[in-house]
């Protein structure tokens, strides 16, 4: 095991320190999402839901790629991690997992767009009173409901 030092790139999340403390963000994994679903020369969307949308489980439209939606879904789910502004609109897509329609791929590549055009956003830990620098603690296996044995 060795010490590679501060950690700034894991798991598609970056930390940057800046001026006001820390940076957490994706860039780099949505620049890789947008190029794999070939989604990097549309035009950004300016909010993640369509306005008055009304998407339906079993409506008219044509049938899209199943497996292709749910990859667009899972890229989706995991950019939630720091990006909890979109969270509403994946939660609405990932409805229609299992017959996607025209109109539910449409939303799919609207929150797409939408993170193109908010790509620099992403969650700041701002440092303490005295300026010190923002430190971030995980605990990912925390046990929150305590264990009886350590009671």
């Amino acid at each position: 095991m060795s010490d590679l030092g501060k950690l700034s790139y894991f798991l598609g999340m970056e930390f940057q320190v800046s001026k006001q403390g820390m940076v957490l963000h994706q860039r780099k994994y949505v620049k890789e999402i947008l190029k794999r679903f070939k989604m990097e020369d549309l035009n950004p969307a300016s909010s993640h839901v369509e306005p008055n949308v009304k998407l339906e489980k079993n409506g008219e439209e044509d049938k899209v790629d199943a497996i292709l939606f749910k990859q667009i879904i899972g890229s989706l789910r995991y950019v939630c991690n720091n990006r909890p502004d979109i969270g509403f609109g994946v939660g609405l897509v990932s409805r229609y997992m299992s017959e996607p329609r025209v109109s539910h791929m449409n939303a799919a590549r609207r929150i797409l767009r939408y993170l193109k055009g908010s790509i620099n956003c992403g969650i700041l830990f701002r440092q303490d009173s005295e300026g010190k620098e923002a430190i971030v603690n995980c605990f990912p296996n925390a046990d929150w409901c305590g264990d009886k044995e350590d009671q």
